[in-house]
């Protein structure tokens, strides 16, 4: 067993059974057969309660999330790992002590809930594996960005950066709800529009930097996801709705979303101010 930390990534094998895992995948394999596989392989040399074994349900639960073919056998078995305190007990036996154990087991459940929202839309098959996380465009908390809609111009907002244990870098931004023309852009109060959309997003599901112009920047509160969404609350946006028409939904203007506090139902996609402080 190598580890070099708490965090569910910091351990050999959760590593090398996560890129095996891609590395398959990427050449055309199945997940359900990847999966099936891997266990295989390590069922050859250890017992399924073997503490080894933790990290690699770990790396194939999450494999198989950010493929969009989560297996119900990995995910039982991983909540059991974790419900069950047995991944803390494995550390502890490791040499943890009671401040690593506790970290650890914030990131277990951390895990775990981000576990439980699917992801709307499959990694993709990548011909090369090191070019696997597709990197943000620069930007800047509260950066001002049009892109091309319809026969106009559509703006996002970069409210907030977000890094959750063991996952990737997401990017917490708004989508203005009306569409604008070149001339409209510069004259825009941005705070003074209304709101289409908010959401989270990876690398991978966020518009490339030759779609976007930035137009502007904007104050905005510090810690907005978890102001707006509330802390525990974990979202996962596609790429799909940049493209989305929000033109009919209800909604409030930046200004108002800004100054409240976990008013955005992510399950719904409707925004209220029931929560306003």
């Amino acid at each position: 067993m190598g580890c070099w930390g708490m965090g569910l990534t910091q351990s050999d094998e959760f590593c090398e059974v996560y890129e095996q895992f891609m590395e398959e995948y990427d050449s055309g394999k199945s997940v359900s057969d990847i999966s099936k596989d891997i266990l295989a392989q390590h069922h050859k040399e250890f017992d399924d309660e073997d503490g080894i074994m933790h990290d690699v349900y770990f790396a194939l639960a999450k494999a198989e999330w950010m493929c969009c073919e989560q297996s119900l056998f990995i995910l039982q078995r991983v909540k059991e790992i974790i419900e069950s305190g047995a991944n803390l007990d494995f550390y502890e036996s490791l040499g943890a002590d009671v401040k690593d154990l506790k970290v650890r087991k914030k990131n277990l459940t951390a895990f775990y809930e981000a576990l439980q929202k699917p992801r709307k839309k499959a990694r993709k098959r990548y011909t090369n594996s090191s070019d696997c996380e597709k990197p943000f465009p620069p930007m800047e908390i509260g950066d001002c960005f049009a892109y091309k809609y319809d026969n106009g111009k559509r703006i996002l907002i970069v409210l907030d950066w977000v890094r959750m244990p063991e996952w990737e870098q997401q990017v917490f931004c708004c989508i203005l709800k009306n569409t604008y023309s070149v001339a409209e852009i510069k004259e825009i109060n941005y705070l003074e529009q209304e709101v289409g959309h908010v959401d989270c997003y990876f690398g991978s599901d966020f518009l490339g930097k030759s779609n976007l112009q930035k137009v502007g920047t904007i104050r905005v509160p510090i810690n907005a996801k978890n102001q707006i969404l509330g802390k525990n609350v974990v979202s996962f946006g596609a790429k799909s709705d940049f493209k989305a028409d929000y033109s009919r939904s209800s909604s409030l203007k930046l200004s108002e979303l800004l100054g409240a506090r976990q008013i955005y139902d992510t399950s719904t996609g409707r925004i209220s101010l029931e929560s306003k402080f």
